[in-house]
């Protein structure tokens, strides 16, 4: 599950997750999306969000897992 901070924090389910060795694949089907990303040695996940014909950089950070549902 992937929320998009800064847009009403909407959660978004990945419909295909693909890991191999430190690469990671999220394919969003319904927003045409694909993030592909590299974990590095800091934990951080860093690639691109590739949304139809647009592509920007995207670096997955950890958070504090303290947020109350």
């Amino acid at each position: 599950m992937l929320t998009f901070v800064g847009q009403g924090d909407s959660d978004c389910p990945a419909d295909t997750v693909t890991i191999k060795a430190r690469q990671i694949q999220l394919e969003i089907e319904f927003m045409s999306a694909i993030c592909k990303g590299t974990l590095g040695d800091n934990g951080e996940i860093a690639g691109q969000w590739s949304q139809g014909p647009h592509s920007l950089p995207l670096t997955f950070k950890r958070t504090s897992s303290d947020k109350k549902q």
